[in-house]
Parts: structure tokens; C-alpha cells; sequence
């Protein structure tokens, strides 16, 4: 689908519900919408659910403007496109932020969003082995980058780095080909400048309690975004905390139905999940 002269690839599961809105699932970084396929499918029996590769990532185009508000912005035009003036949003990591950004210029769009783990302020974050990892590519020559586009390249450098750090090799074969799918076919440039981005822009005295409805989820164990964050951006904007027993910032790959559960209690139960999977904050 072309739109204000950008092409978005996304993925579309489930059909029309008269009495129910449709639902955006919006990935992270150095990620795209394959990655959030099983949830979108756990979603489908209830709703009609889209999962866009943003601009920049996966097989959309990258945006004029490498800036997390210009791609809220452009969001806004996709959801208008396919016919909606209203929507559910989830977004994960990088996608909670695109939320935040979301909810500051466009909130008439918004239901209710369900933000996970977001980076909202400099230095929020705390990179891992494999972070720092994919991160570090987009620093690269860009002479290189362009290199990196070969599919065959690409195989080589995930290689060389199980051989270089061979503490790497698990969180590798955790999803590998989704790794080397994303890297092909993204723009790391645009990737990286998309996601320090948020870095430039003073949420911390934008956002307010008149944010629109929210549930942030968080996982015990994510070391990723620690709770400290998840905790601040909760004072800020007066909205609870659903926290996943026992998960960590991978919990969308380890344990998506965790994710799926919590919204459909919360849009078709009315009422906040309450097991040994969850505790509220």
C-alpha cells in the first residue's frame, strides 16, 4: 500500500467486527512485523488485526524524515487508509514509544494503547550482548552497510560474531533467520536514527495524565528497560502497570499469548487478568 508517496508492507490478520475496532500491533527496533505474527494470529479469533513494518524497517520505504513524531505522523495516515478513525494500538520496545508519540499529536486515533516496556528518555535503556550487537552494525561505514545488504555477507558477519563471542551463539539460534531477515531488508541508517530519536524530544515534560488510556506491561525479569523506567513513565501519566511474572523484554518471542491475554481480558472481560501470570502495580 502506497501512502503520501511512502510504501507500507504490513501484515493483516482476522476480519471486520461490527462491534469490535481493529487492533495495530507496532514492532520495535531492529525488528518488523513478521516478528509479531504469532500474536497477531492469537488475536485474529476476536479481531481484525494489522501488523505494519514501520517505515524504514522490514519491506517498507523509509520515511523523508528519520524522527520517531515524523513516523507517528505517517501511522495516522496508514490507519486513515485502511478505512479506520479509531483504533487499539500495542506496541512493543521501540513501538511503545511510537505510542507515546502517538498519543501526544494524534490521540482522537486512540481507543486504548498497550505500551511494553517503551525507551522514552536518554540513557533509559540498557543494552545486552545481542543489542549492542545489532546496534553496533548501524554504525558501520556506510560503504559496509551496503555491503551487508547480500544476504550471503550477512551470514558471514552472524558467523563471525558466534566465533568471536561465542556467548552470542544462543541468542543467535534464538532467531536467527528473523535477525538476518530484518538486517537484509531494513534500512539501518534510518533504524538508528528513528530510535535516538526519542532522545530529542522531552517526553518527561510533554506527557501528562490526560494521556489517553493505556495499560503499560512490563516483564519482572527485563533487564532491557529496568522498572525504574516503567515506573516514572506510570507517575507521569497516572495509567497501571500489568507486570508478567517471570518474563523479560523478549516476552513477545517467549511468550506472546502472555500478551494476548492481557488485552482481551481488558477489551472483551472489561476487567483487568487477574492469575498467577500477573500482578498489577
Amino acid at each position: 500500500m502506497t501512502i503520501n508517496g511512502y510504501r507500507w508492507a504490513y501484515l493483516h490478520r482476522g476480519s471486520v467486527h461490527k462491534d469490535k475496532p481493529p487492533i495495530f500491533i507496532l514492532h520495535g527496533v531492529l525488528s518488523y512485523a513478521d516478528y509479531f505474527a504469532k500474536i497477531a494470529d492469537q488475536l485474529s479469533s476476536d479481531f481484525e488485526v494489522f501488523v505494519p513494518d514501520l517505515p524504514g524497517f522490514g519491506f517498507s520505504q523509509t520515511p523523508s524524515t528519520n524522527d520517531l513524531f515524523h513516523v507517528a505522523k505517517e501511522l495516522v495516515s496508514f490507519v486513515k487508509a485502511l478505512g479506520f478513525t479509531k483504533a487499539y494500538f500495542y506496541g512493543n520496545s521501540m513501538g511503545g514509544s511510537l505510542l507515546l508519540a502517538l498519543g501526544i499529536l494524534n490521540p482522537e486515533v486512540i481507543i486504548k494503547t498497550y505500551i511494553h516496556s517503551p525507551y522514552w528518555r536518554k540513557d533509559g535503556i540498557n543494552y545486552r550482548l545481542l543489542e549492542r550487537f545489532e546496534i553496533g552494525l548501524t554504525y558501520l561505514p556506510q560503504v559496509i552497510i551496503k555491503r551487508l545488504a547480500n544476504k550471503t555477507n550477512l551470514r558471514i558477519l552472524l558467523k563471525l560474531a558466534e566465533y568471536l563471542r561465542p556467548d552470542m551463539k544462543p541468542l543467535l539460534n534464538y532467531n536467527k533467520d528473523m535477525i538476518l531477515e530484518c538486517l537484509h531488508n531494513s534500512d539501518l541508517i534510518a533504524m538508528k536514527e528513528i530510535f535516538y530519536s526519542v532522545d530529542k524530544h522531552d517526553f518527561e515534560n510533554t506527557l501528562k495524565a490526560t494521556f489517553p488510556d493505556t495499560i503499560l506491561i512490563w516483564g519482572e525479569n527485563d533487564r532491557t528497560i529496568p522498572y525504574r523506567e516503567t515506573n516514572a513513565l506510570k507517575q507521569l501519566i497516572k495509567k497501571p502497570i500489568c507486570v508478567v511474572v517471570g518474563e523479560d523484554h523478549e516476552l513477545v518471542m517467549d511468550s506472546p499469548q502472555k500478551i494476548v491475554e492481557v488485552i482481551k481480558w481488558d477489551i472483551i472481560e472489561k476487567e483487568r487478568i487477574a492469575s498467577g501470570d500477573f500482578y498489577w502495580i
